[in-house]
């Protein structure tokens, strides 16, 4: 993997342990104390990606770390359609640096930085290069995302090229055998014991759409032992569950990292608040015609963060402070020696929905019955969901995609 920031604890430093846990599998314990905003450890993605959709409307994205591209003052531009805006201090607080950008020179993909760029081409590029394709190869590559955009729209919570870059790592790498090590260990996690229970992309009204990708997979990567042991049907439905159940949403803005930059500038403080000012209205104008998609979005799947259990009431979040795929466990509360960390797999405005609606949710998409102390103490509660829930649940995020930068 990827090393973290060189400033961020590890999960080997942290006092962590990965244990079992009764009644929950595995989970994450900590052996010390830690206080509320501490950070508890870092991690960077095995493999990760950006959605499909948020690549097609024009969130400019590294292609292997997933880090924003665009400068601060054109991405409030392009999302509140006002062109040409000049943000306070963009010299000094946008950190992004398009002269240090390098592009494939096949299918001209960017990459923030060339050691990115050498990253990919080791462990999956080459394998998902449209411009390496030949026409029938390219045109298959070209079906696969099709079908899966005409069958996952916006908010977009995995995308199946994760699965083709995983394909794509070549076998003889140590990174590619801790990869495929990985994903073992996790599908075995993705079939319930309640045969009732299956994940929402593999039910049945996908069927046709989920046929003709595992064909095109199989056209695409079959070769090879590892491959066609993975792309058999029910180790690519497992594979599927896993995606959508081990996933962990991915944000990144340039945006977002100049207004942080700029919350640390040392500015008078009369200045500051009319700057405040000026980054709230441009807030506003990003809203008021993008709505909630502001980020560039993606998917990544981590060793760590997926061995974290669900709380309703978590005491940890996930945050990308780094502005790329590397992730953050911060604390939400003092947590003491010998409690479990938790992060909820529900968004904000879902954590406030009734048990009921909670308890479906995790049920479709994480396979599971919550039984987390909030969860428990409202037993009693009616087992129905209310209309406005009912119309507002497909426009809620999954939970794996929180954790947007901060």
């Amino acid at each position: 993997m990827a090393v973290a920031a060189a400033d961020l604890p590890t999960f080997e430093d942290s006092g962590l342990s990965v244990q079992e846990i009764p009644g929950r599998g595995r989970g994450i314990v900590s052996s010390r104390a830690y206080k509320e905003d501490e950070t508890l450890f870092a991690e960077a993605p095995l493999m990760s990606c950006q959605f499909s959709w948020n690549r097609e409307y024009k969130y400019l994205a590294c292609e292997y770390c997933l880090r924003s591209l665009e400068t601060a003052e054109q991405m409030a531009s392009r999302l509140s359609q006002q062109p040409n805006i000049v943000l306070p201090m963009a010299a000094e607080c946008c950190d992004s640096r398009p002269d240090s950008y390098v592009a494939c020179s096949e299918c001209g993909v960017l990459y923030c930085s060339p050691d990115c760029q050498r990253l990919a081409d080791e462990r999956f590029h080459r394998g998902v290069c449209e411009g390496r394709m030949d026409p029938q190869r390219r045109q298959l590559f070209c079906e696969m995302k099709e079908t899966w955009r005409n069958m996952h729209f916006p908010p977009e919570t995995t995308n199946i090229e994760v699965l083709a870059r995983c394909f794509s790592a070549p076998p003889d790498l140590p990174y590619a055998h801790r990869l495929f090590e990985e994903l073992e260990s996790l599908v075995h996690g993705t079939v319930s014991e309640d045969e009732s229970l299956q994940h929402k992309l593999l039910q049945p009204q996908f069927a046709p759409q989920i046929e003709s990708i595992h064909e095109c997979l199989q056209l695409l990567y079959g070769e090879g032992e590892r491959n066609c042991k993975w792309l058999t049907k029910e180790n690519f439905r497992a594979l599927l569950a896993l995606l959508g159940r081990n996933q962990q949403g991915i944000g990144s803005s340039a945006f977002s990292r100049y207004t942080r930059n700029m919350e640390k500038a040392t500015i008078p403080k009369e200045s500051k608040m009319n700057i405040g000012d000026t980054i709230d209205a441009v807030y506003e104008a990003m809203e008021e015609v993008s709505g909630p998609f502001l980020d560039v979005e993606g998917v990544g799947i981590y060793h760590y963060q997926s061995r974290l259990n669900h709380s309703c009431v978590p005491n940890v979040e996930v945050a990308f402070t780094a502005g790329n795929h590397v992730l953050v466990i911060m604390a939400l509360q003092d947590i003491n020696p010998g409690e479990e960390v938790c992060i909820s797999y529900l968004g904000d405005c879902m954590r406030q929905r009734s048990r009921h609606t909670r308890q479906k949710h995790l049920r479709e998409n994480y396979l599971f019955t919550c039984s987390c102390p909030l969860c428990l103490s409202q037993e009693d509660q009616e087992d129905v969901t209310s209309d406005e829930e009912d119309e507002d649940e497909d426009e809620e995020e999954e939970g794996g995609a929180e954790g947007m930068e901060e």
